[in-house]
């Protein structure tokens, strides 16, 4: 039974058996978000109850019952004098407060609430009518007619007891909203739990799903692919005699009969270059259209049984003495072409020095004595190219020397012209130029004297610059000493002005605590004259006081505020001067280091001065240097005079020493023939050249 199980779970594919743990996994996932969203959406609708039944509720509730105790505090002002000019101020804040507190209350009957809660808020509401219909209108009855003794009577007996009674009803509304609220979290709390333990639960079935996975599942996917890997690497290193058993029918029995069929077309094809190797060219059948490496097989095979059959074509012809044919090395590629390439040479290496050593022969054969053996040989070639080489040079020495002779001579007439040429040209040349160094030197001594009076009125000019600039020098000193005073004076105002702007800062905080001592006895008076109208008749001498001393501190308060004023103004006034006398400090600083500057100025100007002075009294006696340099100048000049004449002589004379070698370079030309030997192209045709280019110069 185990053997048959493990068989029908090998035979499944592996795409299966990962889906099917996927699946399983994707399923308790489905389940653990369906019951976790159910859950949450309870807890949803928990959450709106909480805060309709309760937040809400107990919020208006506080709410109201703020509003309420702030009424009581309004009907205590209507009973008090004191507050009589804010009457109806009051009574605009206490129609407010009774419409906010009546919408709320029908607001919170209308809520969806469970019975008790709107029982107590009924009952809360009735005691409020009662209130806002009889005590708080009474209240402004007795205060509109300044009846404050009565109206002060209705709030401490009639108004404290209906706040008690709210107060009573508000407990009990609190206590029921708390009930309320702890029901909601005992349903929340399980839903919780309900979640949690699905979510656990969920976590340890997909656990185990894992660990059949991880345990199971990859084994049986690893261990059949690690023993095909190691197939796979046994033929990667050329080893196709490995023996390849099949046991399943997924995708690993599947690779496996594909390998066993590539280890049967590789064998067929290791057995066919066998036979190649040991002389037997046999080509291998394609197992499909695709299989390249058989195809590539039997294209190696047809490649090479083209070459046998090219090399083959040049033996036969070779034999038979015909050594132009070569292989047609084009139709091949790569190395096989560069192999019949290699014959190719090796015919071309044996026919090319035969061939040259021919024409050679037949050229010299003409009287052309230039043309060598040129190729590059070994061995027995290179021999016979050095023999034939040496005839030819051997004949052509003598011709040779005597080309030489003729062509030194035309080279040593073409010069000798030249330079007779150049030597007539130099003479009048040196003779303009004589003329041309004579004016400019006239010119060059005339500006020297110019230069020297210049440099002499240039030497006063900065002496005398030099003595305004210390003059200055001397001005800036004194400003800067000046501003620095000013600096110092501007400095001490504004010390003493900020010390008066520190003073007046205390002087204001003093009035400070005045205006809080008088704002601590207004609201003293105030809670004064509320004792007294709670005293009733007893207090009225008590409240008396109190109007007074609130008038008093009223007054102190005004006086505080303008002795205020009258501080800001002067601090403002104070601020400002210290402002503009740090600028003026700043201003006096900028202008002290501006003089600095010129300071520093005029002594470069001086020192520049003084360098001036110098560099003019050394152009004075440069002037002088050149003066005496520009007599030299004019003796070298006669001397140049001297030499022109002594040129033209020369020249003549080696005029008629080139008219005696142009008759002797014709007689040489009879001694040259019709022979072309090496570097002279035909000493004939030189020869005559030579003459011709002679007789046109």
């Amino acid at each position: 039974m185990e053997f048959k199980l493990k068989s029908l779970f090998n035979n499944i594919k592996f795409v299966r058996k990962i889906q099917g743990g996927f699946t399983f996994l994707a399923l308790i996932s489905t389940i653990i978000l369906a019951v976790s969203y159910l859950q949450l959406s309870k807890m949803g609708k928990i959450k709106d109850e909480i805060f309709n039944g309760y937040v809400n509720p107990e919020e208006q509730i506080n709410n109201v019952y703020s509003n309420f105790q702030r009424t009581q505090f309004i009907m205590m002002q209507f009973s008090m004098p004191a507050f009589a000019n804010k009457f109806n101020k009051n009574a605009k804040e206490y129609n407010v407060l009774k419409g906010y507190i009546d919408s709320s209350v029908d607001s919170l009957i209308k809520t969806n609430l469970n019975e008790d809660i709107k029982k107590q808020i009924v009952g809360v509401k009735a005691i409020w009518n009662d209130y806002k219909n009889l005590v708080a209108d009474a209240i402004l009855s007795a205060s509109a007619s300044q009846n404050y003794d009565m109206a002060a009577d209705i709030a401490t007996t009639s108004g404290e007891e209906v706040g008690i009674k709210l107060q009573r009803k508000f407990d009990n509304v609190q206590k029921q909203l708390v009930l309320k609220a702890e029901q909601l979290d005992e349903q929340i709390r399980n839903s919780v739990n309900t979640s949690l333990m699905f979510t656990i639960a969920g976590a340890l079935a997909g656990s185990i799903v894992f660990l059949i996975c991880v345990f199971l599942l990859a084994p049986a996917i690893t261990k059949p692919l690690n023993k095909l890997k190691e197939i796979v690497k046994e033929f990667a290193l050329g080893n196709y005699e490995l023996k390849i058993i099949q046991k399943s029918k997924d995708e690993i029995g599947e690779l496996t009969e594909s390998l066993r069929t590539l280890q049967k077309a590789q064998k067929d094809k290791i057995f066919a270059a066998e036979q190649i190797a040991s002389g037997v060219i046999s080509k291998v059948t394609p197992t499909s259209k695709k299989d390249a490496l058989s195809i590539a097989f039997n294209k190696e095979v047809d490649t090479i049984e083209a070459l046998l059959h090219e090399t083959g074509n040049l033996i036969n012809a070779n034999k038979n003495g015909d050594m132009s044919l070569r292989s047609k090395s084009t139709n091949f590629d790569g190395e096989w072409g560069k192999l019949l390439e290699g014959i190719n040479s090796i015919l071309d290496a044996v026919s090319a020095p035969i061939n040259e050593s021919a024409n050679v022969l037949k050229i010299m054969a003409n009287g052309d004595f230039t043309t060598r053996v040129a190729g590059n040989y070994k061995g027995d070639h290179q021999l016979m190219k050095n023999n034939i080489n040496t005839v030819s040079s051997s004949l052509s020495d003598a011709l040779r020397k005597v080309g030489e002779a003729v062509l030194a001579t035309a080279s040593a007439a073409n010069e000798i012209s030249a330079s007779v040429e150049e030597m007539a040209a130099g003479a009048g040349e040196q003779t303009q130029q004589v003329s041309e160094i004579a004016h400019s030197v006239e010119q060059m001594t005339q500006t020297i004297l110019d230069n020297t009076k210049n440099a002499t009125i240039a030497a006063e000019s900065a002496k005398g610059s030099g003595d305004k600039a210390k003059l200055g020098g001397e001005v800036v000193e004194d400003t800067i000493k000046g501003m620095e005073r000013i600096a110092e004076v501007v400095k001490e105002s504004a010390e003493t002005v900020e010390t008066l702007g520190k003073s007046s800062d205390a002087i204001g905080e003093i009035i400070q605590v005045i205006d809080d001592i008088a704002d601590q006895t207004n609201l003293l008076a105030l809670n004064a004259a509320i004792e007294a109208a709670r005293a009733g008749e007893k207090g009225r001498g008590f409240a008396v006081v109190a109007d007074e001393v609130r008038k008093l501190a009223e007054r102190t308060t005004k006086a505080t505020k303008e002795i205020a004023d009258m501080i800001k103004k002067i601090q403002k006034d104070t601020s400002d001067a210290v402002q503009s006398m740090n600028q003026g400090r700043e201003e006096v600083d900028k202008g002290k280091a501006l003089a600095n500057k010129a300071g520093e100025a005029l002594n470069e100007i001086i020192t520049n001065a003084q360098k001036v002075s110098d560099v003019v009294a050394l152009v004075a006696a440069a002037s002088e240097e050149q003066s005496a340099t520009a007599e030299e100048i004019s003796r070298n000049i006669e001397s140049i005079s001297s030499v022109t004449q002594q040129s033209a002589s020369g020249t003549q004379q080696i005029a008629h020493a080139t008219e005696d070698l142009s008759g002797l370079t014709q007689n040489l030309e009879k001694l040259v023939g019709h022979f072309k030997v090496d570097n002279v192209e035909n000493v004939e045709e030189t020869s005559h050249a030579f003459v011709a280019e002679y007789e046109n110069n």
